[in-house]
């Protein structure tokens, strides 16, 4: 009952200060919207994680490294295209391109030894 009171306190003073509230709801922009987009890194010999960096090309966040003793990530991107390269020590470096939707992405990745 107390914070429906404050509420109705809150807004009646708003309204009597002169301050406009918005009368149309706003859509959040396509920047504005973050997509989750998570996997591993793994050995294709192995099966374990590796420790290894995912750059992503034309992105507000170029680089992410993986948890080193499991081999997961996990990053937000707006929605768009992405070329993607993954690198691991002594692993070859693998590159593809990763559409990202207004959703969870998942990406596993699987490093052939050197």
């Amino acid at each position: 009952m107390k914070k429906f009171v404050i509420l109705v306190v809150a807004v009646a003073l708003i309204g009597t200060m002169g301050i406009a509230l918005p009368t149309e709801s706003v859509e959040p922009t396509l920047e504005s919207v973050k997509a989750t987009v998570a996997g591993a890194v793994y050995s294709r010999e192995t099966e374990t994680g590796l420790p290894a960096t995912i750059r992503f090309a034309n992105a507000s966040i170029t680089e992410v490294k993986t948890d080193p003793g499991t081999g997961l990530y996990k990053v937000k991107l707006s929605p768009g295209s992405y070329e993607v390269e993954i690198s691991s020590k002594n692993y070859q470096p693998q590159s593809a391109s990763l559409e990202v939707a207004e959703s969870k992405v998942l990406y596993f990745v699987r490093l052939q030894h050197n």
